[in-house]
């Protein structure tokens, strides 16, 4: 079972996401998929990564937060 997402932390990562990456959109990051795997793998295929690779992109980020 998946672990649950801290959404107020989603809230703070958004600005820094959409900074790092600029063709995101508020819409892109808006919480609206069931899971957190959802709202990831449609990230990751706008920014034509995997998975795995915008994951690893959020931990770089969590660094500078």
């Amino acid at each position: 079972m998946e672990s649950k997402f801290n959404l107020d932390y989603w809230d703070r990562l958004k600005p820094i996401l959409k900074k790092e990456f600029p063709q995101l959109t508020n819409a892109d990051l808006f919480w609206r998929h069931e899971t957190k795997n959802d709202l990831f793998k449609m990230i990751a295929t706008k920014l034509k990564k995997t998975k795995k690779q915008f994951e690893e992109d959020i931990e770089t980020l969590k660094r500078f937060d």
